[in-house]
């Protein structure tokens, strides 16, 4: 399922994206594709151990709030670039 979730992402942004550039993007020659999908695995952290914690009847506390971030701020452009190395084999 997840899969071909992703197969329907990659589609659906390719030609979203092969026309639109914003300027800022465009001068620091990053890929709009990139950085969303970037930000979409970065959700899919946060929300995948918030509610595990939450699964499992706990609370999280505002510490566990801000390690949960910062660890996903941390590692999403590492998945993401997995994911995009995953794609081209």
């Amino acid at each position: 399922m997840g899969e071909r979730a992703s197969e329907l992402m990659f589609g659906l942004l390719r030609p979203l994206t092969a026309t639109w550039r914003p300027p800022s993007r465009q001068a620091s020659g990053r890929d709009p594709t990139v950085i969303l999908l970037t930000e979409i695995i970065g959700l899919q952290m946060f929300l995948t151990n918030a509610l595990a914690l939450l699964l499992q009847g706990a609370r999280m506390s505002a510490e566990q709030y801000q390690d949960l971030m910062r660890h996903v701020k941390a590692n999403k452009h590492k998945a993401a670039q997995e994911v995009l190395i995953q794609k081209k084999e």
